[in-house]
C-alpha cells in the first residue's frame, strides 16, 4: 500500500515537471498563444448593387385645368365641382361670375364705335386740309405780294404826293388870303371915286373884310395842317405802312415754315387715331377671348382632381379648396383642376440621389412594390432620366410599368421603387475593410492569409464598389482567404 502511494506521487511529479519544461518552449508558447486572424473566403457569390427610392404614379395624358386669360384678371367663382367627381368632355367645370367683363365689353364696344367716328372726321379733315392747304399758301403769298406793292406805291407816289398837298394846301391858303386882301384895297379905291351911297359901300367892304379875315384864318389852318401832316401824320402813316409791310413778310415766312408743320400734326393725329382704334379692337378681342376662356369645361372625360398632379405627386385640394368656393377668386393661368382620363397607362414618377446618377440609363431595370399592395412585385424601366437635377441633389425618373390586366392602381397612388444597377451571380468580391487603395483607381492590395507564414500582399484589379463590398477583377482566386484587417508589422 504504501509502495503504491509512493509510485503514485513519484509519477505525478514527473508528469508534472514534464507540462512545465513543454509550457516553458518558446516556439510551442507561441503556437498556443497567437489565435488565426479574421479574415473572409473568397467564394464566387451574387455582387449586386441596388438603390431604392419612393415613386408616385401618374397617368401621362393628364390635363391640367387653368383660366389663361390675357387681360382680364377678376376670376370670381359662382360653383365648382367637387374633388372625385366623374366628368364627360365639354362639362362645365366651374361658374365663374361673368357681369363685370360683359359690362366691359359693352363698354369697349362703345368706345370702338366713337373711336371709328373720331378717325372718320380726322381722316376727312386731312383730306381737305391737304387739298386746301396749296390754295392757303398761294393766298398768303399773294396778300404778302399785295403790301409789299402798297408800300412800294406808298413810297414812290403817295408819300410825295401827300407832302406836296400839304405844301400846295398852305399855298392856296396864301394866294386866297392875298387874293381878298388885294379886292378890298382896290374896293376901297373904287369907292373912294365912284358915286354909290355910304350904306351900299360900307355893307361891300364889310364883306370884303370878312372874306380877308376867313383867309387869314384859313391861312393858320392850313399851316398847322402842314405842320401836323409834316411832322406827326405823314412820319406816321409811312412807319404803319412800313411796319404792316414788314409783318406781313414775317408772317409768310413763318407760315412757309409751319404751314407744312400743320399738315404733318394733322398726319399724327389720324395716325394716333388709327392706333387707338387698333388697340380698342385688340382690346375688344382679347377680353372677347377672355370671356370664351371664362367658361371651363373638361378637355377630356375622366376622374376630378382639385390641385395638381407634378410627377405623380398630387399636391391637395387643400390649397385651392378655398377659391373655388362661392365668392373665391382664382388667379389667371393658375392650375386648380387636374383631368385623370378614364382607364389611362400609368407611368411611375422618382427621383434619385445624385451619387446615383452613374448608373442611371434608359432601360434600366427596377422592382416595383405599390403601396397600396407591398407583397406585389411589378416589373418596371426607366424611359427618361433628367440630365440637370430637379432639385438640389436629385435627378428625375420616368419608368415604364407593366400593370396587370385588374389594377387598382390610380394617379397619385405611391410605391416602393429598387432599381438593380448592376449584378454578378458569381462575382469575386470582398469586403471594403479588406481593401487598401493604391495609386490608381482601379488598382489596390489585399494581404493573403497563409497558414504557420506571414500573409502575402496581393494586388488586385477591382471593379464595383457599393456599401461595403468591392468587386474583383482580377488578382484573387476563389478560395483564397484575406485578411479583414491590415497586419501588424
Amino acid at each position: 500500500m504504501k509502495i503504491h502511494l509512493i509510485f503514485s506521487l513519484l509519477l505525478i511529479s514527473s508528469l508534472t515537471l514534464w507540462a512545465n519544461e513543454t509550457t516553458n518552449d518558446p516556439e510551442e508558447k507561441q503556437k498556443t498563444e497567437i489565435p488565426k486572424p479574421k479574415t473572409h473566403k473568397v467564394v464566387p457569390s451574387l455582387f449586386r448593387i441596388t438603390f431604392d427610392a419612393d415613386g408616385s404614379f401618374a397617368a401621362p395624358d393628364l390635363h391640367e385645368v387653368s383660366i389663361d386669360t390675357q387681360s382680364w384678371s377678376i376670376l370670381t367663382v359662382l360653383e365648382a365641382l367637387s374633388h372625385g367627381a366623374e366628368v364627360i368632355k365639354g362639362e362645365v367645370l366651374v361658374k365663374l361670375d361673368l357681369e363685370k367683363i360683359e359690362q366691359k365689353l359693352r363698354d369697349l364696344r362703345l368706345e370702338l364705335e366713337v373711336t371709328a367716328l373720331d378717325l372718320k372726321v380726322a381722316e376727312a379733315e386731312l383730306e381737305l386740309q391737304k387739298n386746301t392747304s396749296p390754295l392757303e399758301m398761294a393766298a398768303i403769298e399773294r396778300r404778302n405780294k399785295q403790301v409789299q406793292e402798297d408800300l412800294n406805291f406808298y413810297r414812290k407816289t403817295q408819300l410825295p404826293h401827300k407832302k406836296e398837298s400839304a405844301e400846295a394846301a398852305l399855298k392856296s391858303a396864301k394866294d386866297s388870303l392875298s387874293y381878298v386882301e388885294e379886292e378890298l384895297k382896290q374896293l376901297k379905291k373904287m369907292y373912294e371915286a365912284d358915286d354909290l351911297t355910304e350904306e351900299t359901300e360900307e355893307i361891300i367892304l364889310k364883306r370884303a373884310q370878312a372874306s380877308v379875315e376867313r383867309a387869314r384864318f384859313t391861312l393858320k389852318g392850313a399851316e398847322i395842317r402842314k405842320t401836323e401832316s409834316l411832322q406827326f401824320a405823314i412820319p406816321r402813316e409811312t412807319l404803319e405802312t412800313e411796319e404792316g409791310a414788314r409783318r406781313s413778310e414775317l408772317s409768310l415766312l413763318t407760315r412757309r415754315k409751319t404751314h407744312p408743320v400743320g399738315l404733318i400734326k394733322k398726319q399724327i393725329e389720324v395716325q394716333k387715331l388709327k392706333l387707338q382704334y387698333e388697340q380698342a379692337k385688340e382690346n375688344h378681342k382679347r377680353l372677347q377671348d377672355d370671356l370664351g376662356k371664362m367658361r371651363v369645361t373638361a378637355p377630356i372625360a375622366g376622374t376630378l382632381f382639385r390641385g395638381t398632379i407634378d410627377q405623380g405627386k398630387w399636391s391637395g385640394a387643400s390649397g385651392v379648396d378655398p377659391k373655388l368656393r362661392q365668392g373665391g377668386v382664382l388667379k389667371p393661368n393658375e392650375v386648380f383642376m387636374t383631368i385623370v382620363p378614364s382607364n389611362s397607362r400609368l407611368n411611375l414618377h422618382t427621383s434619385v440621389p445624385e451619387k446615383y446618377f452613374k448608373h442611371l440609363s434608359k432601360g434600366l431595370k427596377a422592382e416595383v412594390r405599390p403601396t397600396i399592395s407591398p407583397d406585389t412585385i411589378l416589373e418596371a424601366s426607366v424611359s427618361e432620366v433628367s440630365k440637370t437635377p430637379d432639385s438640389p441633389g436629385q435627378h428625375a425618373l420616368k419608368l415604364t410599368i407593366k400593370l396587370p390586366n385588374e389594377s387598382q392602381l390610380s394617379t397619385g397612388m405611391t410605391a416602393k421603387i429598387t432599381f438593380v444597377a448592376y449584378e454578378q451571380e458569381k462575382a469575386i468580391w470582398i469586403p471594403k475593410s479588406a481593401f487598401e487603395q493604391g495609386d490608381e483607381p482601379k488598382i489596390g492590395f489585399v494581404n493573403v492569409y497563409r497558414k504557420d507564414r506571414n500573409p502575402r500582399r496581393q494586388k488586385v484589379s477591382i471593379g464595383n464598389r457599393h456599401e461595403n463590398k468591392i468587386e474583383v477583377l482580377k488578382g484573387l482566386r476563389p478560395g483564397a482567404e484575406v485578411l479583414l484587417e491590415k497586419p501588424s508589422k
